[in-house]
């Protein structure tokens, strides 16, 4: 229960449907848009397999708990300096964030499944995971749609609780002891590197790497864009939390039922 509750609360971000039209309302040109973007997905691509190492090596909670600070110190950044160069440094603390977080909790909830030899579930579990986050989108559309009237500022800092809740939740689930123990020290870190980047080098595994990377290249980052595009057609503002809230719902359920 805990950790679908931080599933949840981890992806209840009121400013999600917003933040592209507001980074228009800024005055912000689609280059300077497209560069935020292009920087945060770099931030996360870049530092997904050194910080997947660390959480080999060190607590998982931490490291998830610390990038949850990350994500919440971003939105601040949104509020206080809503420029171009704001806007950019919030995108590096998600993208940190989010490279902080992917290998650990993954690794932390097979670790958990494993203490209990429940390890044939992960699947399952990880795929509920994934509902219960998009569900939480789905509630943050639909109440962003009546919250927006009231400012991006009050959505941000509905975005700034809801990332530290997560991280609350993840200090109180247990913690199993890691199914494999690896070696600390430099020398250890850059084997445990090498024996990573050896393992996605192989030709299947390869494969689908690449073709994970094409997909959300063409649907992922064209997914950023729909906001504006909504908004240019001179929609009502709650449109986009409820448009936000029907794709994410549907995808809420092919999750559910991925396994």
């Amino acid at each position: 229960t805990r950790l679908y509750a931080h599933c949840f609360f981890d992806e209840l971000m009121l400013i999600y449907p917003f933040y592209a039209v507001m980074f228009v309302d800024h005055g912000l040109t689609p280059m300077q848009i497209s560069t935020l973007l292009a920087v945060w997905c770099a931030t996360t691509i870049v530092l997904e397999v050194p910080s997947v190492v660390l959480a080999d090596r060190h607590s998982r909670k931490a490291i998830m708990v610390i990038g949850s600070v990350f994500r919440a110190s971003g939105y601040l950044c949104w509020v206080f300096f809503p420029g171009f160069w704001g806007f950019l440094i919030g995108f590096v603390l998600w993208g940190i964030e989010g490279s902080l977080g992917s290998g650990a909790f993954e690794a932390l909830v097979y670790d958990e499944l494993k203490h209990f030899e429940r390890e044939d579930e992960y699947a399952q579990v990880l795929g509920r995971c994934r509902s219960l986050g998009l569900k939480g989108i789905v509630v943050s559309g639909a109440i962003a749609a009546w919250a927006v009237s009231g400012g991006y500022p009050v959505l941000i800092y509905a975005s700034c609780a809801a990332a530290l809740l997560a991280g609350l939740l993840l200090m109180l689930l247990p913690t199993a002891a890691p199914a494999m123990v690896v070696d600390r020290g430099f020398g250890a870190y850059v084997a445990t590197l090498k024996a990573g980047v050896g393992e996605v080098w192989r030709p299947r595994v390869r494969h689908l790497v690449l073709f994970a990377a094409l997909v959300f290249a063409l649907g992922g980052t064209l997914e950023e864009y729909w906001p504006i595009f909504i908004s240019s057609m001179g929609v009502a503002p709650y449109s986009l939390g409820l448009f936000l809230s029907l794709t994410c719902g549907v995808q809420a359920l092919a999750s559910f039922f991925a396994h």
